[in-house]
């Protein structure tokens, strides 16, 4: 296993590996908004009529973090997405949830968003390992 510590994270496994992807490869982006509404189709999740392009991608992924799993062959099975916060915008939906529930909300502060993990591909540390990236990643970012 290798591990970069950096604002940019690579872990290597030996079925795939997880690497972060920047919010302008947009055809990454892509691929990430297929996986997602096929693994939330396929679970009954998604209200189909919504989403013609068969692809779940919203306001976010253009300017959030991305992690993504991807297997030797290019396969990508399973994604994360990080959105940081250095200011509050009122006209973020997250923004707007944390007022109502009456949160403080330190800054920088970050959400996670958008999980999936191919369901061929769970039970394998996947998510978990998402979440890691994400977590070490909110840290070096200076979030609370």
């Amino acid at each position: 296993v290798t591990f970069i510590l950096s604002t940019k994270f690579t872990l290597y496994m030996d079925e795939f590996q997880i690497k972060e992807v920047v919010a302008h490869d947009t055809d990454t982006i892509r691929r990430i908004g297929k996986l997602r509404y096929d693994v939330w189709k396929d679970e009954g999740s998604l209200n189909l009529s919504v989403f013609s392009s068969e692809s779940w991608c919203d306001e976010f992924d253009g300017s959030g973090y991305h992690w993504i799993a991807e297997t030797v062959d290019g396969q990508i099975v399973g994604a994360a997405r990080m959105h940081l916060f250095r200011e509050l915008d009122e006209s973020s939906r997250d923004v707007a949830l944390w007022r109502r529930c009456g949160q403080f909300v330190p800054l920088p502060t970050v959400d996670f968003g958008r999980l999936v993990v191919r369901s061929d591909y769970r039970r394998r540390g996947i998510a978990q390992m998402l979440n890691e990236v994400r977590m070490i990643a909110a840290r070096n970012m200076g979030a609370k």
